[in-house]
């Protein structure tokens, strides 16, 4: 409910953001969420419910109760934590998340555990207030792994939307030129080659070259058919269900990475390039022999090479490249080609004079689609930042139950360090070392993580090379350090001044 009425309190502002503007239904809105927070809190509170039900009044008057987790009841919770992840996303992609976070709590326990024997070691090693502070923040394990744990997970989020989302977003941007080819002309025929050729050489300066290309399907491998109804995935069966844009070049272009080529001596016929991920997808691999249908004319060629191509490069790419200029005159060619046009230059008269002397040739002016693409990426940055502001706000209540869980046996060791004559000072300094001690192996996990998401994110949506920042890791030890200490200052100033006489009547009290 106080979700829906931020909404309608936002509605006027993020309409002058985002259009269209689609508005939810409230009854929808509200049915969501009264469901939502109802898994969250039985979710993460079943396991504390079930146990206080199993306690009787006697038990609760001791001090200490070890409580005996049961495999049904971390069951129940699950489930419901997967009822809300479906509320959130597809059916479809639900085994892929819960597989993901699957994997995701094993790796942060996985983490925890070796920070913990590092810290035990360097216990082993250690002197003065120092090993009193290692002490203290080890001598819980579990508690230990659970703080650092969701400290680690906050400060994820928080370097994820805070450093990487940016460096993601200006390296995508960045890895598109300024001179990047806006412009595509396209099913340029034969006869109408040298007419636009000369429109260009008048109206651009620099006339761009024309690529002879042709639609065609590849239907066999070695004389073997390809049998589509046999292929495991749903790409491979579009790719060989539909036809493609197969190019006819000499060479290859300068913009892909050959990858693969195959000896001089093995080469024997016309040779064809193919683009590397679609040889993975069908299986194809240096040495075979293709063959293409064209308009009901087949085509066979050899592959020569593999290659790396660029997708969002905007130039023009081929799946396949067939390395002969003049192709077969049975084989339907057209031509097509791309250049760049400054922004504040028209194209009209250019428009004019291909629609009257090469009727039928189609200019696209992708300007347009280009300055879309900035606009959304601009309202999805604030789109992001308005959730970083809800992550941030969340992370602080986070970080702050974090500290307060273990506040109680804090106050214990100061209570017996006040009893052996330690001065305030001295507390003062462990205490800030136990808070840098956890917001350091909290920063570590963060970082970690987060440049982990960085390079598969950056690959895998983005095309970029992966790139390891040595400084994430500097800014996520420093950052979780600062935020812990500063949290703990804040929550625990109060007991750091008591005598042990006072905290021994405050732990008496609670």
């Amino acid at each position: 409910l106080l979700g829906l009425t931020i909404s309608y309190a936002l509605t006027p502002l993020l309409t002058n953001f985002f259009a269209p503007w689609h508005w939810v239904s409230p009854l929808k809105s509200i049915a969501i969420g009264l469901l939502s927070g109802t898994l969250v809190l039985f979710a993460f509170s079943w396991q504390v419910l079930q146990s206080v039900l199993q306690f009787s009044p006697m038990q609760f008057q001791r001090s200490r109760q070890q409580r005996n987790d049961n495999f049904k009841h971390w069951l129940v919770s699950l489930s419901m934590l997967g009822v809300l992840t479906a509320l959130i996303i597809d059916l479809e992609f639900l085994p892929w998340v819960i597989s993901g976070v699957a994997l995701l709590i094993l790796g942060l326990y996985g983490s925890a555990w070796l920070l913990l024997k590092l810290l035990h070691f360097s216990n082993r090693n250690s002197s003065g207030w120092l090993r009193i502070a290692l002490s203290n923040v080890t001598r819980e394990p579990q508690l230990f792994k659970v703080q650092i744990i969701s400290l680690g997970v906050v400060l994820f989020a928080l370097i994820l939307m805070t450093f990487l989302r940016q460096d993601l977003l200006n390296e995508w941007q960045e890895s598109l030129p300024s001179d990047a080819p806006n412009h595509f002309v396209m099913n340029i025929q034969p006869d109408q080659r040298e007419t636009v050729q000369t429109i260009f050489s008048q109206n651009l300066t620099q006339s761009p070259e024309l690529v002879a290309m042709a639609r065609g399907r590849i239907t066999h491998k070695n004389a073997v058919a390809y049998q589509i109804e046999l292929q495991n995935s749903a790409r491979a069966k579009r790719m060989l269900n539909r036809e493609a844009n197969i190019a006819f070049l000499p060479e290859i272009p300068t913009h892909n990475i050959v990858t693969a080529q195959l000896p001089a001596e093995k080469f024997n016929g016309i040779g064809v390039s193919v683009e590397q991920d679609i040889a993975k997808l069908l299986g194809i691999a240096l040495g075979d022999t293709l063959t293409f249908n064209f308009a009901g004319q087949e085509f066979e060629a050899q592959v020569r090479s593999l290659r790396q191509v660029k997708w969002q490069s905007f130039e023009l790419n081929f799946f396949f490249i067939i390395e002969q200029e003049n192709p077969a005159s049975a084989i339907p060619i057209s031509y097509i080609t791309n250049f760049h046009l400054p922004r504040a230059t028209s194209n009209t008269q250019m428009t004019q004079e291909l629609a009257v002397n090469a009727s039928g040739v189609l200019m696209i002016d992708v300007r347009k689609i280009l300055q879309d693409i900035q606009e959304i990426m601009a309202q999805a940055s604030l789109a992001v930042s308005w959730l970083y502001s809800f992550t941030l706000l969340a992370s602080i209540a986070v970080l702050f139950s974090a500290t307060l869980a273990s506040q109680q046996a804090r106050i214990q060791n100061w209570m017996l360090l006040r009893t052996l004559g330690a001065t305030s000072a001295q507390i003062l300094k462990i205490g800030i070392s136990e808070f840098a001690i956890i917001g350091a192996a909290a920063g570590v996990i963060a970082a970690s993580f987060s440049q982990l998401a960085s390079i598969l994110i950056g690959g895998k949506l983005l095309n970029q090379a992966p790139s390891l920042d040595i400084s994430i890791w500097a800014q996520g030890i420093f950052i979780g350090a600062c935020i812990v200490i500063l949290i703990g200052f804040v929550t625990q100033r109060h007991y750091l001044k008591m005598s042990a006489h006072h905290l021994k009547r405050h732990l008496s009290a609670h």
